[in-house]
């Protein structure tokens, strides 16, 4: 298992973890996808030199009622077709979350593959989904049930019926 920030990758292992992605998405981890995978930690997997999975973990702002929670987002979590079932993603999962447990006070992110993430320990949300803007808070429908946390030690008392909000950024604000 390799980790390094986005500052310590090279370019070209920066590069050859972009085009595991794109092959893992099947040409749809676009450049906005890859953005927010960038500016944190990135855990991987690699054969012969090549990266074969992937995860990112980036820092965010969530809140709950009026809480802003220091979160550890996971992003970019993509395994080459060829060596998936053989437990990578859950490998680089299982180092993205050994970070949040000591980096941060929650652990998240946005899936539409739900059992997957519960099956690893993650708790589905179930109270609406918002963003954060300039004008106040959005309400974003279409985010409902596809997000989920990661409790820590640091993790304050949660009520996953209560509404969470996330802040702006440009692509998926989720």
């Amino acid at each position: 298992m390799l980790s390094r920030s986005t500052a310590e990758l090279t370019p070209s292992e920066a590069a050859r973890i972009r085009a595991l992605l794109d092959g893992a998405f099947e040409g749809r981890f676009t450049d906005a996808l890859w953005g927010q995978a960038i500016g944190g930690v990135h855990f991987f997997v690699e054969e012969d030199g090549v990266p074969i999975s992937h995860a990112s973990v980036v820092p965010r702002l969530l809140a709950v009622r009026d809480r802003e929670i220091n979160t550890g987002y996971v992003e970019a979590v993509g395994t080459r077709h060829r060596n998936r079932g053989k437990g990578l993603a859950r490998r680089v999962l299982a180092a993205a979350r050994r970070h949040i447990d000591d980096t941060y006070e929650l652990g998240a992110l946005h899936s539409v593959l739900p059992t997957f993430y519960e099956h690893l320990g993650w708790e589905r949300w179930r109270g609406p989904t918002f963003v954060r803007t300039d004008s106040g808070l959005r309400r974003t429908e279409t985010d409902d049930g596809c997000i989920h946390i990661w409790r820590v030690a640091a993790t304050p008392a949660l009520d996953l019926d209560e509404p969470i909000s996330c802040e702006w950024r440009p692509g998926f604000v989720w």
